[in-house]
């Protein structure tokens, strides 16, 4: 399948071209300017083919298309353009620019679709770098071997380009330039890329000369290599992006285990661990009576969907509203706007920077990382997840007495894993996955805020019983977190997507079609989060075996949607585990930081414990 880059102002036209080249399968990223085209663009993930309007409301097609030849890297980008005039001087300028083909609008599904398979047949990236069967056989290492090899050259990149801004803005000489040079050559070497060893020499030519403008320019065409690197290496690397290089115990020790010990017998898993942290009084020494509890009803159900949607809502259910609108537009965000969001959150980006110099891979752990570099290294759409989380976070400033910790990491730590799993897996529009993700378990937070002590019984329970929450929430509420969150976001005139997210999160299977891969993704990063607050080898080790179960609804979702796996279940799990725990450790420190920030919020365990 491709990547589409759609350079269109009209809202109906980028509905209708997202119809026909979603629903053949293919990835679409929408513009309506000339610069939001550009930013895209600049993104790492490349796209196949760019479908561009000739009139746009701001800019004219050709100023986009010169930007996009003048570009190293994009001087092979297939481009069609499409205009509703058919005068020879506009279409005279495109051809000589270069272009697949000049169309006169309607768009017709036929020929798009064909366009994108000439796109996709040219392959046009082939003509900057050795395709990786042929990399293979020239430097005689396997599949693993070689994408290892891009992806660190593409990170190397990042800090050579930087200390050759810093040699050039200083002028630091010719050594240091030379050395630097001759490194970038040896990679083109080991890669077989003619056009970064051009590059390179034309930028040693431009330093030697002192010509200014010119080195600007192959400096900033290296970065268009860099990037071009980053995406071949995401395509098969991808799952590994976002683990830290450190385990998370080490970065974020895990709170104590509330003091109350577990009647004999009962087995430890991620969800009792659960209850003891939220409910830190000892609710689950009720015994065997507790059932008579259960059953009662002590809500109705109505009368509590009613006030979810109708009544004031916590800042919580607020900011997850809001977090999951913002989400669902990230892709269209510029990355000045971008940059500004994350100087709005209070002392936020000292921790977005130690977030980014720890996920991936840097070979000098004191090394400094400034926003620019942290924007390269985590991306617009990865970035506009943490923004989100930070929100959310910083939006849990309600006393409670329940620990209110555990559900906010695990709903910021499914949100993060949802949007990576959608990456790796190539599911279209991870973003919205992302959104899905933090949505998930809203009905359970209007459970939690509404009503803590029916929720800390429920619990109780549940865990007495050795059952799943939500028979609990049935029996005690009327209503389960997964009806009532769905009722809620129904309420609120929310996507279908969202509000499935709420309802099928554990049941992917009984999702719409058309939501369903995404659904798959949510289902998946719900089960490997909950792994990844397991304590012991033992607990992890079932925890994933449970996944790995062949009967896990989740795999046939994924087989259903058209959703083609990298790599073997039991590998991509054990992957997908390390994602996990790297994205509870964020979600640890987000956590951390919005409870420094606000000087409130839920008490402490040790707090509830001792009234």
């Amino acid at each position: 399948m491709a990547t589409v880059l759609v350079v269109e102002d009209d809202r109906l036209s980028q509905r209708l071209l997202g119809k026909i080249l979603s629903g053949a399968g293919h990835t679409v990223l929408f513009a309506d300017t000339v610069q939001s085209a550009w930013d895209l663009l600049m993104r790492p993930t490349l796209a196949d083919l760019v479908v561009l309007d000739n009139q746009l409301a701001r800019g004219w097609g050709w100023e986009l298309l010169e930007r996009i030849r003048s570009d190293v890297v994009f001087q092979s980008l297939p481009v069609v353009v499409y205009t509703g005039h058919t005068e020879r001087s506009s279409i005279l300028k495109y051809v000589e620019l270069g272009v697949q083909g000049m169309l006169v609008k309607p768009y017709r599904a036929d020929i798009i679709l064909a366009e994108v398979q000439r796109a996709v047949a040219a392959d046009w990236m082939s003509r900057l770098i050795d395709s990786p069967d042929v990399a293979c056989r020239r430097l005689g290492v396997n599949d693993v071997d070689y994408y290892s090899l891009v992806s660190a050259v593409a990170s190397s990149l990042v800090k050579d380009i930087h200390e050759l801004r810093e040699a050039v803005k200083t002028r630091s000489g010719a050594h240091r330039t030379g050395g630097l040079l001759q490194r970038v050559f040896d990679q083109s070497a080991s890669l077989g890329m003619p056009a970064l060893k051009k590059t390179a020499e034309e930028l040693g030519r431009a330093i030697d000369h002192r010509q200014s403008p010119d080195v600007q320019v192959r400096l900033n065409h290296l970065e268009s290599i860099q990037r071009m690197l980053q995406h071949r290496a995401n395509v098969y690397l991808g799952v590994q992006e976002i683990v830290a290089q450190t385990p998370v115990q080490k970065e974020s020790p895990k709170p104590p285990t509330p003091a109350p010990v577990a009647p004999t017998g009962e087995p430890q898993t991620p969800f009792s661990l659960f209850v003891r942290r939220t409910a830190a009084a000892p609710m689950w020494l009720f015994g065997a009576y507790a059932d008579r509890i259960g059953g009662g009803k002590l809500c109705d159900p109505e009368e509590l969907k009613r006030q979810a949607v109708e009544g004031a809502r916590p800042p919580l259910l607020e900011a997850v509203l809001h977090g999951a609108g913002y989400l669902r537009n990230v892709p269209q965000i510029a990355l000045d706007m971008l940059t500004e969001d994350v100087a709005k959150l209070p002392d936020f980006q000292p921790l977005y920077l130690t977030i980014a110099k720890r996920v991936g891979t840097m070979e000098d752990e004191h090394q400094t990382i400034d926003m620019d570099h942290a924007l390269n290294r985590l991306g617009v759409d990865r970035t506009g997840v943490f923004v989100t989380c930070a929100r959310v976070a910083r939006a849990v400033q309600t006393t409670s007495p329940l620990d209110l910790g555990p559900l906010l990491q695990h709903t910021l730590s499914v949100t993060l894993v949802s949007y990576e799993i959608a990456h790796t897996l190539r599911v279209s529009e991870e973003h919205l996955a992302a959104a899905a993700g933090l949505a998930h378990d809203v009905g359970k937070w209007i459970l939690v805020l509404q009503e803590p002590a029916l929720y800390g019984l429920t619990l109780a329970i549940a865990l007495h019983r050795g059952s799943v929450p939500s028979a609990a929430e049935h029996d005690v509420f009327g209503v389960t977190h997964e009806q009532l969150g769905q009722a809620f976001l129904q309420g609120c005139e929310m996507p279908a997507l969202l509000c499935e997210a709420a309802a099928f999160h554990s049941q992917p299977e009984s999702a719409s079609a058309g939501n369903l891969g995404i659904l798959a993704c949510v289902a998946l990063a719900n089960q490997l989060a909950w792994s990844a607050t397991a304590e012991t080898e033992e607990q992890v080790k079932m925890a994933q075996g449970e996944i790995i179960d062949p009967a896990n609804p989740v795999w046939p979702a994924l087989r259903s949607a058209g959703v083609e796996l990298p790599m073997d279940v039991p590998e991509l799990v054990d992957s997908l585990h390390r994602v996990a725990s790297t994205a509870l450790w964020i979600s640890s420190l987000l956590a951390e930081w919005a409870k420094a920030k606000s000087g409130s919020g839920a008490p402490a365990p040790s707090a509830v414990k001792s009234a």
